[in-house]
């Protein structure tokens, strides 16, 4: 097995730091949600209807993340039974989400 090559002295590095990603991909997701680009997961509950991206649900969530997984649907319609719609609005603004 060879060594690792290391670069020529003549070669220059870079760093690139993104010093506020955190605030532009929760508002990308939250745009993204808005304008309903690429939701792939809807949430149904007290006759009402609320559409997601299953890596958010699943990335803030275990519950989803399982349910997710052990059903790999293309556009899965989770029907949340007994659950008020406000809670689901409060959990999806627990997410950051909306």
């Amino acid at each position: 097995m060879e060594p690792p090559v290391s670069p020529a002295p003549s070669e220059q590095q870079y760093s690139l730091k993104w010093n506020d990603f955190q605030s532009s991909i929760l508002s990308s997701f939250r745009h993204l949600r808005d304008e309903e680009d690429f939701v792939d997961v809807t949430l149904a509950c007290d006759q009402r209807s609320f559409t997601a991206h299953k890596v958010v649900l699943s990335a803030c969530s275990p519950y989803f993340r399982k349910l997710l997984k052990a059903n790999p649907c293309e556009h899965p319609i989770v029907i949340l039974r007994d659950v008020r719609a406000e809670d689901v609005e409060s959990l999806l603004r627990t997410f950051d989400y909306l």
